[in-house]
C-alpha cells in the first residue's frame, strides 16, 4: 500500500486491499472515500519520507477501520 513516487512516498488503497490487510471491513461512513461503487483507489497526498507515509496510512487505517496499527522496519 505504502510505495514511492519520485522522490517522495504516499499510499494507495482499495476497500478490499483494506480488508484483506486488516481482516476487517471499513466503516460505511468512509466507503465514499472509494468512489460511488466502492472500487475506486484512494491515493493519499505525497509525504517527504517513508516514516512519514507509514505514519499516515497507520492513521488513515485507525480512522476508517477501526483498529490501530504501527509501522515496523
Amino acid at each position: 500500500m505504502l510505495q514511492r513516487s519520485g522522490k517522495l512516498y504516499r499510499f494507495r488503497c482499495n476497500r478490499d486491499t483494506l480488508k484483506r490487510f486488516t481482516s476487517v471491513d471499513m466503516k460505511p461512513e468512509f466507503w465514499n472515500l472509494f468512489g460511488e461503487d466502492g472500487d475506486a483507489v484512494f491515493i493519499s497526498e505525497l509525504y517527504r519520507s517513508i516514516e512519514e507515509g507509514a505514519e499516515a496510512l497507520c492513521e488513515f487505517i485507525e480512522k476508517v477501520c477501526g483498529i490501530k496499527c504501527r509501522f515496523r522496519e
